[in-house]
């Protein structure tokens, strides 16, 4: 009897180990992490840096983009954001239409956030692709890793080259 009481423990607890190891999973499907890819998005076409700072954690991410760089060149935490806003953003853009660019309502004609496969522990890669509401937008798109601690944060990302 004592046994089976000790049997029935350790199954519950085999049990629970396994939906912990599988916790990337649940937090995939949350809407924080929609919420933060899209917003990653949106910082990179309107070359919003507060935005985009908010949502990388800075030092992983420009280690991982030294990493790929082919010139040798390496980027400091301070232009992290120059290479996404070069690729997704107009080059020449006034000043009042970017700030009405960002404010804009309905940002995407379309936004997915697809292929989430999990790496390991509360780490995740999802692949973006984008439309703007604007006319001849073209689709955009990225894939990034993420991170979960104390909210996702972007810790890699790659592009198609040009």
């Amino acid at each position: 009897m004592l046994s089976k009481f000790f049997i029935g423990i350790i199954l519950i607890n085999i049990s629970f180990s396994n939906c912990s190891s599988s916790g990337v999973k649940k937090n995939m499907s949350d809407t924080e992490l929609q919420e933060v890819c899209q917003s990653f998005a949106k910082a990179i076409c309107t070359k919003d840096t507060v935005a985009f700072y908010e949502l990388v954690d800075k030092a992983v991410l420009t280690n991982s983009m030294n990493e790929w760089m082919i010139d040798g060149k390496r980027l400091t935490q301070d232009d992290l954001f120059f290479p996404f806003f070069f690729v997704y953003s107009p080059l020449k853009i006034k000043y009042q239409d970017l700030m009405d660019k960002r404010n804009r309502e309905n940002f995407f004609k379309d936004f997915k956030a697809e292929n989430i496969k999990p790496i390991a522990g509360t780490t995740a890669s999802v692949h973006l692709e984008w439309t703007e509401n604007i006319p001849d937008a073209k689709p955009a798109e990225i894939e990034v890793t993420l991170q979960k601690n104390r909210g996702w944060k972007i810790i890699g990302a790659k592009w198609k080259t040009l």
